[in-house]
């Protein structure tokens, strides 16, 4: 994929309008994708927190979902 190496750790970072491009390619290769939304800043430390969470069982957008075979969704509920 092409990723640099900072603070010794692979990163990637590439712009809002590419993010669902760029998640489906990790995706595809078994790669789990966090988008991180960057909230307030408090002072010089800026905030961030989870907006989604892309793994091969989290899936349930379409644009996600292969398009050829059988993509299944189940749900269980326990009745008391």
């Amino acid at each position: 994929f092409g990723l640099k190496v900072m603070a010794g750790k692979p990163q990637a970072g590439f712009p809002c309008k590419e993010a669902d491009s760029w998640a489906q390619k990790f995706q595809a290769h078994g790669y789990a994708v966090i988008r991180l939304d960057q909230g307030e800043a408090q002072g010089n430390v800026k905030t961030r927190h989870v907006g989604e969470y892309w793994s091969a069982g989290t899936v349930v957008d379409p644009l996600f979902l292969p398009a050829s075979g059988s993509n299944y969704l189940m749900c269980i509920a326990l009745c008391p």
